[in-house]
């Protein structure tokens, strides 16, 4: 059996960690998933239902809500120049979004081989490259990049050598 356990279990904590920083505390009840911007001054927040947002933190009010997905939102990054924030759904689907032009959304990823399957993480590469990782329920670890919407590889996360799991999972 697999090793790798999925990020489930790391969401409850951002929310909880997330109902601290937001004013609105229906919001932050209704969290899924969440994600700190890398200045700490913004919060990507997915609720339960197919809807995400932006917050200023400690704002009363969401600055921006982010429509596209049809199915929950399962996973959530920022870009590490803030200029984008990707959300990863249950139906496998992984939609970015451009801040500067209002929450539009600039790219929609897929793969057909992994359709249907819940998209558990999402990491914009920390140097600002056109790269995202995402990673599915079936322990399969992508890189895609996002502005030619092409995945450059596929990984089994199950056969990574441990290290680069225990980093990947890390940086996470």
């Amino acid at each position: 059996e697999c090793a790798v356990r999925p990020r489930e279990y790391q969401m409850s904590d951002s929310c909880k960690l997330i109902q601290s920083l937001l004013v609105d505390g229906e919001a932050a009840s209704a969290c899924e998933c969440a994600a700190i911007s890398p200045n700490s001054k913004k919060i990507f927040l997915a609720a339960r239902d197919s809807s995400a947002y932006v917050w200023a933190a400690g704002k009363p009010q969401s600055l921006l809500t982010l429509n596209g997905h049809t199915s929950k939102v399962t996973s959530v990054g920022f870009h590490p120049n803030e200029t984008y924030v990707g959300g990863g759904a249950a139906d496998g689907s992984l939609k970015i979004w451009d801040l500067q032009q209002g929450g539009k959304v600039a790219r929609t990823l897929a793969a057909d081989d992994e359709e249907g399957q819940a998209i558990r993480t999402t990491l914009f590469h920390p140097l600002g490259a056109d790269m995202v990782v995402t990673s599915s329920a079936t322990n399969f670890v992508s890189v895609w990049n996002y502005r030619t919407r092409s995945r450059l590889k596929k990984l089994d996360a199950c056969v990574l050598p441990q290290s680069t799991v225990a980093q990947y999972q890390s940086d996470a």
